[in-house]
């Protein structure tokens, strides 16, 4: 026999244990399972945030109400002239020429509803209605919403 064939005759003819080392671990204290959620109350939701200025209650948004039955169909200024007029109004006093008009519309109630840039409010319009109601409903009176 070669050298290799007697080195793997004696790995392979040499006695194995015949004990195995036992690898099972016991706990030493004792072991809790998770409890379960007791009563647990699921967040609210965030509420959403509004994002058609056409809705109610938006910031941007300015109702104006005509008393006592609104401005008829008839007697109601165009919407685009009237922001025209709302913004040149607006820009030439100091106060409120930060203030941009972008839409108007006329509701089923004969009320106007004045939409502001996103980022300014209705209620900071609001401040500068003396400038501008006249051309809305000349000769009513008016309140702001």
């Amino acid at each position: 026999m070669t050298a290799m064939e007697e080195a793997a005759t004696k790995v392979h003819n040499r006695p194995r244990p015949t004990t195995t080392t036992a690898t099972v671990s016991h706990a030493t204290s004792l072991t809790f399972a998770p409890a379960p959620a007791r009563n647990q109350q699921h967040p609210a939701p965030p509420k959403k945030i509004v994002n058609n200025p056409l809705s109610p209650h938006h910031p941007a948004r300015l109702i104006v109400q005509v008393l006592p039955e609104g401005v008829k169909p008839d007697d109601r200024p165009d919407p685009t002239k009237l922001v025209k007029d709302i913004n040149a109004r607006l820009a030439a006093n100091a106060d409120s020429k930060h203030l941009i008009v972008v839409s108007t519309k006329w509701n089923a109630h004969g009320n106007c509803i004045i939409l502001t840039h996103l980022d300014q409010t209705g209620a900071g319009l609001a401040k500068y209605l003396r400038l501008f109601v006249d051309l809305i409903a000349p000769g009513h009176d008016t309140i702001v919403r």
